[in-house]
């Protein structure tokens, strides 16, 4: 991980334990504002992932890995006797 991201998560992390940005700024050198971009940076970057987006069946995800889909092989009730 690089360094910019690991101070980003440490001024998350000091900020939900409880310290104010104008703490935090003074430990960096930032101004208020600068701490408040990185805390809403953060923020931004927690809602792009959302576990409820997968629906977790096993069809979406054999296709997505490439096995198709049952389009692909003839499924949807289609009855084949061999």
């Amino acid at each position: 991980m690089g360094q910019y991201k690991e101070m980003m998560i440490s001024i998350q992390e000091m900020f939900d334990d409880g310290m104010i940005p104008e703490q935090i700024a003074s430990m960096y050198g930032f101004s208020v504002e600068e701490v408040y971009e990185i805390l809403y940076a953060m923020n931004d970057m927690d809602k792009d992932y959302d576990p409820g987006d997968m629906d977790g069946d096993a069809e979406t995800a054999l296709a997505s890995a490439g096995w198709g889909t049952d389009e692909d092989f003839g499924g949807y009730g289609v009855d084949l006797d061999f």
